[in-house]
């Protein structure tokens, strides 16, 4: 978390500069947040790897490797979403960008049926 600040300030520099650069009337407003997509997504790519490694150290668990699969995917799509989602809003699409978090939604709930249907009947074998 040491680098918090220059990411911040990455980001203040990119949103002035696409705010110069459209003042100017210039297209190249647009080109900023592809910038600055090409700096942050591999920085935060590098912030998961400590997740990457108790992965690697859960995998061979059987007893939680349903809910580590389950964990993994919603975290992935969650991930995949918020930064399309993202791109849809800085093109000027924010009702895109709504609809597909709607499907991400979704889809992260549908992922956790499985988990909750075990929960359920884990807890159903509990009552007398």
């Amino acid at each position: 978390m040491n680098d918090l600040l220059p990411y911040i300030g990455a980001a203040l520099v990119c949103t002035v500069a696409s705010l110069v650069l459209r003042s100017l009337g210039s297209p190249l407003y647009r080109a900023v947040p592809v910038a600055a997509a090409c700096l942050f997504i591999p920085a935060g790519l590098k912030l998961l790897n400590g997740l990457f490694s108790l992965v690697g150290e859960l995998k061979n668990n059987e007893a939680l490797s349903d809910a580590l699969a389950v964990i993994l995917k919603a975290l992935a799509v969650g991930l995949a979403v918020s930064a399309v989602a993202a791109v849809c809003r800085d093109l000027g699409e924010p009702g895109v960008a709504e609809k597909l978090e709607f499907w991400g939604n979704c889809a992260v709930a549908a992922l956790a049926v499985p988990l909750v249907r075990q929960i359920l009947e884990l807890a159903v074998s509990f009552i007398p």
